[in-house]
């Protein structure tokens, strides 16, 4: 492979992983600072967060028609509850009009192109490189302690958990069978992706100065004040990690992001 075509290859696999990345770091402060506040400990905010993030960011790259169709229902269902809700202060009921109407899309999808992205697989490979990953990250902030507003945290998340989701997708992806696909990944992920969609309007809309001062939660705004951070650390971790992948030989077609 000549040099043009070699650096056209590394630039294409660093900006997938830019995306990538930039939802990954978003999703996990925001995560980790929340555990951070509610949860507490040393070890189980790293951990879940890095599993919630990579559970969601490799279900809607890796599977990206069901993660469309289900985050078209997370933004109708929380366009719609905060329209016509009385009550705005409680997601719940966003939560669980954008889990039926996931399922419901997800039933009228066809079964191919389900089977060909695999949702399950994509789930399941995310969730394990991230309880993995945030297993890592746990036993380095210990000994380097990381700050959660440090976009070099959520960079180093990042460089974990791709790493270690190539090597979970090469394991698991070829073990989900189409009727399982279709059967329980697709509502699966649909549901991931559209209650994701759905809270994060939610928190929006309680976290915007002017639009609901008397519900603006102190706690909700510092996690939405760390999206920021980790949503660049994620982004220039994302794309070093996936340059140096394709520069070791780990090409971007061998596995989905």
């Amino acid at each position: 492979m000549d040099f043009v075509a070699k650096t056209g290859h590394v630039l294409l696999s660093a900006l997938v992983w830019t995306f990538a990345g930039t939802v990954f770091g978003g999703l996990f402060a925001g995560a980790f600072s929340a555990l951070d506040l509610y949860a507490g400990g040393d070890w189980l905010p790293p951990v879940l967060a890095v599993a919630l993030a990579g559970t969601i960011t490799a279900s809607f790259f890796g599977s990206m028609q069901v993660s469309m169709m289900g985050g078209m229902a997370g933004v109708l269902s929380g366009i719609g509850f905060i329209m016509f809700a009385t009550d705005t202060a409680n997601p719940l009921p966003a939560v669980l009009i954008a889990l039926a109407a996931a399922v419901l899309v997800s039933l009228v999808m066809p079964i191919g192109a389900i089977a060909r992205s695999r949702p399950l697989g994509q789930a399941a490979s995310g969730l394990a490189a991230g309880l993995a990953a945030g297993a890592g990250l746990a036993l380095l902030s210990g000994t380097y302690p990381l700050p959660i507003s440090s976009w070099l945290t959520s960079a180093v998340a990042v460089a974990l958990m791709g790493v270690l989701y190539v090597v979970f997708s090469h394991l698991i992806l070829g073990r989900c069978s189409a009727r399982m696909s279709s059967r329980i990944g697709a509502p699966l992920v649909a549901a991931i992706i559209a209650t994701t969609v759905a809270l994060t309007i939610w928190l929006m809309l309680n976290t915007t100065p002017g639009l609901h001062p008397d519900r603006l939660s102190e706690d909700f705004s510092v996690v939405v004040a760390w999206v920021p951070q980790g949503a660049l650390g994620g982004a220039l971790g994302g794309a070093m990690g996936g340059a140096f992948m394709e520069l070791l030989g780990i090409k971007l077609g061998e596995y989905q992001v």
